[in-house]
């Protein structure tokens, strides 16, 4: 059953993905990075309460991702990281 859903932008979904890895040492594919950011924006819109379960199945790894979303150089290309290497505000 779905009771909704979220879009996630493609670059919000790249930087979750850089921010799994750096923060949490979690080395996952983009679509790991969409269902975090995506949750975030759910949680926005109606919130969660302490009995809310919820689950998310990360079933792809980060190798496959390492010339894109965990490359610098590509980032900065696309417009979806800082010169500094910070990460833009979040889209909406």
């Amino acid at each position: 059953m779905i009771d909704g859903f979220t879009k996630v932008t493609d670059r919000d979904a790249a930087v979750y993905t850089r921010r799994l890895a750096a923060e949490e040492g979690m080395f996952l594919g983009n679509s790991a990075g969409a269902a975090i950011k995506g949750l975030r924006q759910i949680h926005e819109q109606v919130g969660f309460t302490k009995d809310d379960v919820v689950v998310i199945l990360f079933h792809d790894h980060g190798s496959r991702y390492v010339g894109k979303f965990f490359n610098d150089d590509w980032m900065l290309e696309k417009g979806w990281l800082n010169e500094d290497g910070s990460y833009l505000p979040d889209e909406k």
